[in-house]
């Protein structure tokens, strides 16, 4: 004669359990079970049993019709000798949180970590960069006292030329794409940048229009690199995806070395 199964060990209660207990302790376990949610090869078996015996111990007649049969078996309240309930024989499954780590581990997770400390260094760079730029000063009426230029080449860009200025008010270097430009006791307006020290602007007093400082410059034409930068580094910063995480800290990093070659070039 095939012996009743217990229902209270499949939940893990006692045959004391309460209505509000066994429906509790089915939430859990369904939950944890559930073949969408659990991809152990065996999950749909334990929660078919799970909702055998949460159909049976959720009604009242049928609860007290299973506890008159099940006091009467001379098997104690577990599944009958030479089998065990599903949940008991995979129950090292899922309280094995070492086995359930590695089942849901995530390539991608510690890449993802590592790159938004380092998106967060990139966007905090870009945004100082970008402050920089806001709050340049200008120096009007600064006479020109010496001068030096040479010729910067390079092999993707157009001949520049560098400039070192030294006036009445501040010293500075600028790139010009042209070698005469201002000459000693020029009286002019600077627009300079007072973290990076890049000018903005160098005109004469005479014309507003004339911009002496029309190079190569990490400001001009290159301002949508750093708005790019960090564009990538902050959507990093709040993708819920690791994999879509780590390429944009990638994407990030590889403009960041670009806008510092370009700063190098200023």
């Amino acid at each position: 004669m095939l012996k009743l199964k217990d229902y209270y060990k499949v939940l893990h209660l006692s045959s004391t359990a309460s209505s509000e207990e066994i429906k509790k302790a089915y939430r859990k376990l369904a939950l944890q079970f559930h073949p969408d949610k659990n991809s152990f090869p065996q999950a749909k078996a334990v929660f078919q049993e799970i909702n055998e015996a949460y159909d049976v111990l959720s009604d009242p007649v049928k609860k007290n019709n299973y506890d008159f049969r099940l006091n009467q078996s001379f098997q104690p309240k577990t599944t009958y000798s030479g089998e065990k309930s599903n949940t008991d024989n995979h129950r090292p499954f899922h309280k094995s949180p070492g086995k359930q780590k590695f089942k849901n581990k995530d390539p991608y997770k510690n890449y993802a970590l590592k790159g938004k400390f380092f998106s967060s260094f990139v966007f905090f760079f870009c945004l100082i960069l970008c402050i920089d730029y806001v709050i340049s000063q200008r120096y009007d009426n600064t006479i020109v006292e010496d001068i030096s230029r040479f010729e910067a080449k390079t092999s993707n860009y157009t001949d520049h030329y560098n400039h070192e200025v030294q006036s009445s008010k501040i010293d500075f270097n600028f790139n010009s794409e042209t070698a005469n430009s201002i000459t000693p006791y020029d009286t002019i307006s600077v627009d300079i940048t007072p973290i990076f020290g890049i000018v903005k602007s160098c005109h004469p007093i005479s014309d507003e229009k004339l911009n002496y400082a029309d190079g190569f410059s990490i400001y001009y034409p290159f301002t949508f690199l750093i708005l790019l930068a960090m564009a990538a580094s902050c959507a990093s910063l709040f993708v819920k995806s690791n994999e879509t995480g780590f390429s944009l800290s990638i994407l990030s990093m590889i403009l960041f070395i670009i806008v510092q070659f370009l700063l190098a070039k200023s």
